[in-house]
């Protein structure tokens, strides 16, 4: 997923949010590849998550037939020594 980095695009999120200047500088201090926020009107508060890794247990996980071969490969030899 691509960064968020377009001024614009970041200024429509934050228009009519409550401290959204504040919630501005929490984005941009954000890793773009493990971390995201989530806010809207079904969150009560803003938060910080963490999101999980992009590696190949992670797509095994999930059964991505459109992974790399490679990374499925390689999952599946991780997941079968694992299992013992």
């Amino acid at each position: 997923m691509p960064a968020l980095n377009d001024e614009k695009d970041i200024d429509a999120i934050f228009t009519g949010v409550s401290g959204g200047s504040h919630l501005r500088t929490v984005l941009s201090t954000l890793d773009s590849r493990e971390q995201a926020l989530v806010l809207g009107h079904a969150v009560p508060m803003q938060m910080m998550v963490r999101t999980r890794k992009y590696d190949p247990i992670f797509y095994a996980a999930i059964g991505a037939a459109d992974a790399p071969a490679a990374l499925l490969s390689h999952a599946r030899r991780t997941t079968k020594s694992s299992d013992g």
